[in-house]
């Protein structure tokens, strides 16, 4: 059952570096170490944001650096469990997160759906 949705697009142009120093997780962060990218900020604002928006609350009830997207082993972004993941999870009714990012023509784009499986 679909919990909840969200989608969130920027325009790559208007990140920096600093906006990194504000969202990033610590694993984000690392990640970020070796790319360098300011595309790769970008989706991360766009993925966190996609996520605030599909919980319904904005960031009231959470931080952006304390939600971290990582890619698994072949590349998939998934939402890493902590305690802040595990108490939304128990307030908000999911237990799965899907989540797509995609860049292009300087914008990046950011959906996430929020799953209860049965």
């Amino acid at each position: 059952m679909i919990v909840g949705i969200g989608i969130d697009v920027i325009e790559i142009k208007r990140v920096n570096e600093r906006l990194g120093n504000r969202i990033f997780s610590s694993k984000e962060f690392e990640i970020w170490q070796k790319r360098k990218s300011i595309e790769f900020i970008a989706g991360r604002f766009a993925l966190k944001e996609a996520f605030f928006k599909a919980i319904g609350t904005g960031i009231r009830d959470v931080d952006f650096k304390s939600i971290s997207f990582v890619p698994d082993e072949n590349g998939a972004l998934y939402l890493e469990e902590n305690e802040s993941v595990i108490s939304l999870e128990n307030k908000y009714g999911f237990d799965f997160v899907h989540a797509s990012l995609s860049h292009d023509g300087g914008i990046a784009a950011a959906v996430v759906l929020l799953e209860k499986r049965m």
